[in-house]
């Protein structure tokens, strides 16, 4: 029997078929790939571009507004630039800065961005020191590849006043009144950078030695025997008893006056919400210190603090549950270990170009730079103190003599203040829910914020203008803190 083979050719095409479709899919697969990896960048670029134009703009806002609250002659409204529109309603006022735009670095303006921003605050008018939002958008040309015109990014920023001493830029504040008890004293401001300003030496006497308090009553502030360089607030309606002592000083850098138009928020002081959960136990007469960092402190059950040494660098923290009760003999002792160069703080915007597909884009960052050869020392003592704060004796020694070196802070237990009986006392006291007292022949330099001031005594105060930025122009960072950012 003859066999025949059986024919191959139609299997051998199926499969050359079947092996092109399949690299056909395969190859249109990739390109999709490609493709929609194509599309991502194009994207990827803009849409980066426009957050960070986004930020750009919400950082310049953020600074105008610590600007805007520094001691500078003339500053005016803050965001009273050309550029700015403001806006006054019924629950607040809104400042607007439309189209600030940053050049593209390419042809065709593909890629160039701009910000608006807008910024709200529930003041209707000055002094603006409630909390502040800022919402800043930012735009960029997108690439005609990518079908639309433009990118879109927001970022949105919740500031809040910093606790600090700063209070509408007065040295002397009582919410509820300023009493002056004692024979002719002088209250007037200086620059701690340039050194303590003593007592007669008049010609170094700058204006800025302000006196405030909340009160809307007769006398809110008690001035009669006061030599004040500075000016006198009250709250709507409140007036200031003077009598024929009484001597208010006006200079070149300034004119001073009395006014009953304040309004502040005055926030309680706590613990730091980063406050270390196990801080290091610390003896009445020990030594606490930092390198650099920051170190929390706590005073062993049932101690005050009456002797104690700081030093070091950085930031030191004591909570003083039992507080500060001095006499005697007893002294705090500051004592930096090491001083450094900090210099005037400024946001720059600046751009950096960088390629993706063949095309040249702009990135947009914020930096902080320095400039200025100011000296500062790097030790910063914070106390947290309830029950009272009694400074006396041999008081507190402060190495460097500067009040940013110690901060006092009373927290809402601490009801007294009484500062006395040491030459010098150089620091600043927040303590909100206390009254505090200057008296003896203590001379003070710094700021204090209390209830109630009393002064009593042959007193000298002067308010460090350094605590608040000076009329120079140099700025202290982080008037107002960032407490939630948002962005989509």
């Amino acid at each position: 029997m003859k066999t025949h083979p059986i024919p191959t050719h139609g299997s051998t095409v199926i499969v050359v078929l079947t092996m092109s479709v399949a690299l056909t899919i395969l190859a249109t697969s990739i390109l999709q790939i490609m493709s929609a990896t194509l599309m991502s960048g194009y994207r990827y670029v803009p849409f980066t571009q426009a957050l960070f134009t986004a930020e750009a703009g919400a950082d310049f806002a953020w600074s105008e507004v610590n600007k805007a609250t520094k001691l500078i002659p003339g500053a005016g409204e803050p965001f009273s630039g050309t550029n700015w529109t403001k806006t006054v309603t019924g629950t607040g006022t809104v400042w607007t800065l439309t189209s600030n735009a940053l050049t593209s670095l390419f042809a065709g303006n593909e890629g160039a961005s701009l910000y608006n921003v807008t910024v709200y605050t529930p003041n209707t008018a000055a002094p603006y020191d409630g909390d502040y939002v800022i919402e800043a958008t930012g735009i960029v040309n997108a690439a005609p590849k990518m079908g639309q015109s433009e990118v879109r990014r927001t970022v949105k920023l919740y500031l809040e006043p910093e606790v600090t001493p700063v209070v509408n830029l007065i040295g002397l504040f009582g919410k509820i009144g300023v009493i002056n008890n004692g024979n002719a004293g002088t209250i007037m401001s200086y620059n701690s950078q340039n050194g303590l300003v003593l007592p007669g030496q008049t010609d170094d006497y700058r204006h800025w030695g302000d006196v405030g308090s909340l009160a809307s009553f007769t006398n809110a502030v008690s001035a009669g025997n006061m030599n004040i360089y500075g000016s006198i607030s009250t709250g709507p309606g409140g007036t200031v008893g003077t009598n024929n002592n009484f001597n208010m000083y006006s200079g070149s850098d300034r004119t001073n006056g009395i006014s009953d138009n304040l309004t502040a928020t005055i926030p309680d002081v706590h613990l730091p919400d980063d406050y270390s959960g196990s801080p290091i136990l610390l003896n009445n007469s020990g030594t606490a210190g930092a390198n650099g960092g920051t170190v929390d402190y706590k005073m062993a059950s049932g101690q005050s603090i009456s002797t104690l040494t700081v030093t070091g660098s950085g930031v030191v923290r004591i909570w003083a549950p039992s507080g500060i009760k001095m006499a005697g003999g007893s002294k705090i002792t500051i004592s930096p270990s090491t001083y450094i160069v900090t210099n005037s703080t400024s946001t720059v915007i600046t751009t950096n170009s960088f390629k993706s597909k063949g095309k040249t884009y702009t990135e947009i960052s914020t930096n902080n730079v320095v400039s200025g050869t100011t000296n500062y020392n790097d030790l910063r003592v914070e106390f947290y103190v309830e029950d009272e704060i009694k400074i006396a004796g041999n008081g507190l020694a402060n190495a460097n003599g500067r009040p940013q070196n110690a901060y006092f802070y009373g927290l809402t237990n601490c009801t007294s203040v009484d500062l006395g009986g040491t030459p010098k006392i150089v620091g600043v006291f927040y303590a909100p829910q206390a009254d505090l007292k200057i008296r003896g022949t203590a001379d003070f330099y710094g700021s204090a914020v209390a209830n109630q001031i009393t002064i009593q005594g042959n007193y000298f105060v002067g308010i460090d203008e350094s605590l608040f930025g000076d009329d120079s122009g140099q700025e202290i960072p982080g008037r107002y803190v960032l407490t939630k950012w948002e962005e989509n």
